[in-house]
């Protein structure tokens, strides 16, 4: 299962904090765990989908609060507070964590996504994998059957997801295109204005290619970025 963990680890921020990393690592060794099997009557890699689900709503929470940086004006008018009690609405409005957003239901903070023009169907395959979920976590006599076409149920939400991200990358690779000059140094002009947006292997690699195509860098920044995503 080490390439469904890699898949899905693409996704995550390419930086994020060290009380976010350890949860991050808790899952994935959770995962690993789970995922392996005594033979091939073992069913109970099927309950490896509950770490594996965290993980993939853990990166929805990372999307929700770049989201939020981008636009958070849109995004405070987007939100509601059903059952969010008062003492959680600071960090509601005002998210500085992924882990505010797990203030909501798994399925309301899927109503941010809106903002990047989702499309209904995509929403409702998303929930119908957080049901599922729910279902499983509960003694309920349910066992997840073809795992491995579940895994990728879940990882095909995610370009999905990954897709609407593309207008944001491209403006903010445009935006700060404006800022370079020929001698910076490429690796840290991107870690000192991408990272803070969240970006992940994918936003990276298509900035990357932005800039590449630019015809604005130096033939060092270019073989940097090109090492970078090939």
């Amino acid at each position: 299962m080490d390439e469904i963990l890699f898949r899905i680890s693409k996704f995550l921020p390419i930086r994020y904090d060290i009380i976010e990393a350890n949860y991050i690592k808790y899952l994935s060794d959770s995962f690993n765990k789970l995922s392996k099997k005594i033979d091939s009557f073992d069913k109970s890699d099927g309950f490896a989908i509950i770490p594996f689900h965290l993980l993939f709503m853990m990166i929805l929470h990372y999307r929700a609060l770049r989201i939020f940086k981008e636009q958070p004006e849109n995004y405070r008018l987007a939100i509601t507070f059903k059952y969010i009690e008062d003492k959680d609405k600071k960090a509601i409005c005002d998210p500085r964590s992924p882990f505010n957003f797990s203030l909501f239901g798994e399925s309301e903070v899927l109503k941010i996504f809106k903002l990047l023009e989702i499309k209904d169907d995509k929403l409702g395959k998303i929930k119908s994998l957080i049901k599922e979920r729910n279902n499983l976590a509960h003694a309920s006599g349910n066992i997840v059957s073809s795992i491995e076409n579940k895994y990728e149920e879940y990882l095909g939400c995610l370009e999905e997801i990954q897709k609407l991200f593309s207008k944001s990358n491209h403006f903010l690779a445009n935006e700060f295109l404006k800022e370079l000059e020929e001698n910076d140094d490429i690796e840290q002009f991107f870690e000192s204005r991408f990272n803070s947006y969240l970006i992940n292997g994918y936003d990276y690699q298509e900035i990357a290619k932005i800039f590449i195509e630019s015809g604005k860098l130096s033939e060092n920044q270019c073989t940097y970025l090109r090492d970078i995503i090939e």
